[in-house]
């Protein structure tokens, strides 16, 4: 139970500090007025996120000669896991912004 805890605990303070990095890159790009900012960002997250998956998808699937999935399962596995999760959550995030809420808020104001 202590590694669940500790698990949930390194995903939410990456969480934090990624969601608090993106939503910066949004706040220069609209103080600026350029979108470079927020483009460069979300780049940035979406190699890291690919590249963290396929580094964790090679170390899950172990050789014929290994031992077994017993022996992948330790090490970084997880550790990798609590990159890639937040920086996961952070796009639905986006895209949820992107097209719901700023959906919702022009209809809002095009009803006015």
């Amino acid at each position: 139970m202590q590694k669940g805890k500790k698990f949930a605990l390194l995903i939410i303070v990456n969480f934090v500090w990624m969601f608090l990095l993106y939503q910066g890159c949004i706040q220069i790009g609209e103080k600026i007025g350029s979108p470079l900012p927020y483009q460069v960002c979300t780049i940035v997250y979406m190699a890291a996120a690919i590249l963290l998956f396929l580094i964790y998808w090679i170390r899950s699937h172990p050789k014929e000669e290994d031992a077994g999935p017993a022996e992948t399962a330790k090490g970084g596995g997880k550790l990798l896991l609590t990159w890639v999760f937040p920086i996961l959550i952070i796009f639905l995030l986006d895209l949820f912004d992107l097209y719901v809420i700023q959906q919702v808020r022009e209809l809002l104001s095009s009803i006015r």
